[in-house]
């Protein structure tokens, strides 16, 4: 039964560009769905049980990965195109450049931990608009170290991006609809304290 789970998972990529990240996460999958193809075993389930259990807890990765074709990897050709983190990373600026891949990678490994752990596959995936609030966060704040004063626009729309994951995510963890709206209350008056500071160090 484990060899029809490698050959679930292997179809599942069937269609997936051969680069490093979609190794990374395949590895991964692939990992945490045999440990708790295990786990149910030990708890006393059936192979078949097991089985089904274990595949429904996959759920839909296609957006994680990147399809054959959407671009050149970077080992495939190294010149000619820039493979999609570098191609992110040339909108940032340079000293976080290096660290773009990274902050996705470690964004996906939390998603797939916690998505595994929890089952809570309709929430987690709020996970990856909260991955592009933190590089424009980390973006704004070289930005105005580096330039200052040019970091205002980035720092404004860092914070509502932010707000607006945040907003996601405790909604759709708390079911509380009704309340979470204030977050764009707050965001508001923070962004007027942003321009505020900017105006002060003028």
């Amino acid at each position: 039964m484990r060899e029809r789970l490698i050959e679930y998972i292997d179809g599942l990529f069937s269609g997936a560009a051969l680069n490093m990240r979609n190794a990374e996460i395949k590895e991964e999958i692939l990992q945490n769905t045999l440990e708790h193809y295990d786990d149910l075993l030990s708890e006393g389930k059936s192979e078949q049980e097991a089985y089904d259990t274990v595949i429904q807890g996959i759920g839909d990765v296609r957006p994680l990965v990147e399809p054959e074709g959407s671009a050149v990897s970077a080992e495939a050709a190294p010149e000619s195109q820039p493979s999609v983190p570098e191609t992110a990373a040339d909108e940032t600026h340079p000293g976080l450049r290096g660290a773009v891949g990274g902050i996705w990678m470690l964004f996906t490994a939390l998603y797939l931990l916690i998505s595994f752990t929890t089952h809570a596959w309709h929430i987690t995936w709020i996970l990856f608009l909260i991955a592009p609030a933190v590089i424009n966060i980390l973006n704004a704040v070289l930005d105005a170290k580096s330039r200052p004063g040019s970091g205002r626009s980035a720092a404004i729309a860092a914070l509502w991006l932010l707000t607006t994951a945040l907003y996601f995510v405790l909604s759709f963890a708390t079911g509380a609809w009704h309340l979470t709206w204030i977050l764009f209350l707050i965001a508001g008056a923070a962004t007027g304290l942003v321009s505020a500071i900017y105006d002060w160090k003028k």
